[in-house]
């Protein structure tokens, strides 16, 4: 995973195209890019880019988190008990979520840029699982700061 820009001062321009972006779990149309771990302060902000009606794999928050959507549309399904929800937001759409709760999300027809924050009580941030509810894999802040200091 590779540094992504340093700010130089405590507050800046933000220029979302300076991020070097990956791919979501080789997930095509998702990309992901690391924007701050503050491990002191527990809080891991990230940049999720959904290209047009993309959509992420089933996962679950193992953290509680904040998002706000910066582009397009953001689109997230919940399972709750079976019964699957569609909830539609556009672009200004500010969340604040508790961790839990299994959901795919993705982007719109033009694709959206959401930025995530997550502050963990501990080390867990996110989890994916299968179709059935499986856990697949499991990510956390260790394992975030590792993949950077790998490159």
């Amino acid at each position: 995973m590779a540094a992504n820009p340093e700010p130089t001062a405590s507050s800046y321009l933000f220029n979302g195209h300076l991020f070097e972006m990956e791919p979501f779990l080789g997930e095509e149309g998702v990309q992901f890019a690391i924007v701050d771990v503050d491990t002191e302060h527990r809080s891991v902000d990230l940049i999720v880019r959904f290209g047009p009606n993309s959509m992420a794999p089933n996962h679950r928050h193992a953290a509680a988190f904040t998002s706000l959507v910066l582009e397009g549309e953001h689109i997230v399904y919940e399972n709750e008990g079976g019964a699957i929800t569609r909830d539609v937001r556009p672009a200004g759409t500010f969340r604040r979520s508790a961790k839990g709760g299994v959901h795919k999300e993705g982007g719109g027809a033009e694709g959206a840029v959401v930025w995530f924050n997550l502050r963990p009580d501990e080390d867990g941030l996110y989890e994916i699982l299968d179709d059935d509810g499986t856990l697949i894999d499991a990510f956390g802040v260790k394992r975030v700061l590792e993949d950077m200091a790998a490159g």
